[in-house]
């Protein structure tokens, strides 16, 4: 399970290790996308080290995976998180967690409940 920075630490180790359910909350398809979309004015390939790009891990990912998106995330922008449900297609589950946000994400009852499902 990786959260936001986490998830891309997470897709990396699903990507290497044989494990059966991977969990992304607020995920990102690589953190330069990121970068580049909130910092548009600054040469970001040049300035960030470890683009932690997760798109590029998810052909190399076999466990059941579920990613839980925020509504209203303003720190993950929606573009790069739907880049990655789409990037796994059919092999992922992706719910919105209507109302929440970024940090608000796990006190929603909603999630709490995806995330029983997915542990089962």
């Amino acid at each position: 399970m990786g959260r936001s920075l986490g998830s891309g630490i997470a897709t990396y180790v699903a990507a290497n290790e044989d494990i059966d359910t991977l969990i992304l909350v607020t995920p990102f398809d690589s953190v330069e996308n990121v970068a580049r979309e909130i910092y548009w004015m600054f040469p970001v390939s040049l300035l960030i080290k470890d683009r932690y790009a997760s798109i590029d891990r998810v052909q190399n990912i076999s466990a059941q995976t579920h990613i839980f998106i925020a509504e209203y995330d303003r720190v993950i922008p929606r573009q790069r998180s739907d880049n990655l449900v789409a990037e796994f297609g059919s092999r992922a589950q992706s719910v919105i967690i209507k109302k929440a946000n970024h940090n608000t994400i796990s006190e929603y009852p909603a999630y709490i409940s995806a995330l029983k499902q997915a542990l089962k």
